[in-house]
């Protein structure tokens, strides 16, 4: 999935996504490339959505605060949408 956002081929992106099972879906890694799938295909509302549930997600793995506020100030540096 990384490798087609980093291509910019979102279509593969999405396919590589759809193949990932609920419990994949939960893991920080991959709510990390969905987040940023999601700014690419400019949908920023929800790519905002689950740029929180990483955060949450990164907690609950015991992923050390660091880690986690330096993707939060990236994630928010590179993600903004009107409301």
């Amino acid at each position: 999935m990384n490798a087609a956002i980093e291509q910019h081929d979102l279509d593969l992106a999405a396919i590589w996504l759809n193949r990932a099972t609920s419990e994949m879906q939960q893991e920080p890694q991959l709510l990390l490339e969905k987040e940023r799938y999601l700014s690419f295909k400019g949908d920023y509302r929800q790519s905002a959505d689950v740029g929180r549930e990483t955060i949450k997600a990164l907690h609950r793995t015991g992923m050390p605060w660091s880690i986690s506020a330096m993707i939060c100030c990236t994630w928010k540096s590179t993600t903004s949408y009107s409301t």
